[in-house]
């Protein structure tokens, strides 16, 4: 299991006042709010692998649009994982037996390499959509092994957050929990 801190760099207060933030695009004609942000690291460990190199796709929003990415993901499937995983990054926790998979970012911004020793809230690098990816965001997931090709997922607790559920109008205050389905999380300062 690995116990982590909120991992967010979006202010959800600011969600309906877009013009309060710059807007970044994979493309001029499909803005994302993320897409260029800088990706910090969740915990401390040893950077076990880094991938680069993949480029960042089109967005994509619908559904005439997705054709051409599916045509495109047979070739990625067939290449090493980290064509679908993207530019990415894997952290091996204290002790070795969780490692820390942030995936998707944006080609050429990786700013760690391995053998490296990460602090937590350290800047990787930054929002992308290489990879198996629609639309810019970070995939990130707790794994037994560095290898993503062999590796099982854990459970991923977060320490100290802000949720705001989707479409709920509020927030909730939690500690060691798991975020909801489509909720935007902030990160909170441990007491």
């Amino acid at each position: 299991m690995y116990d982590g801190g909120a991992l967010s760099t979006d202010d959800p207060s600011q969600h309906d006042q877009p013009e309060d933030h710059p807007t970044r695009s994979v493309n001029v004609t499909v803005p994302f709010y993320a897409f260029g942000r800088p990706i910090l690291a969740p915990a401390e460990g040893v950077v076990t692998a880094v991938h680069d190199g993949e480029p960042d796709h089109e967005a994509r929003r619908s559904q005439p649009a997705l054709a051409s990415y599916a045509l495109s993901q047979g070739s990625r499937l067939r290449r090493e994982v980290g064509a679908v995983a993207g530019n990415h990054v894997i952290i091996s926790m204290t002790g070795g037996e969780v490692h820390l998979a942030l995936a998707h970012f944006r080609k050429g911004t990786l700013r760690v390499s391995v053998g490296q020793w990460v602090a937590r809230g350290q800047h990787l690098a930054d929002c992308g959509n290489s990879g198996n990816s629609t639309q810019p965001h970070l995939h990130m997931q707790a794994m037994d092994s560095s290898d993503l090709s062999v590796a099982r997922g854990l459970p991923m607790f977060f320490r100290h957050y802000r949720e705001w559920m989707s479409g709920a109008g509020g927030y909730r205050l939690a500690h060691r929990a798991v975020p909801h389905e489509r909720a935007v999380v902030e990160p909170l300062q441990d007491n």
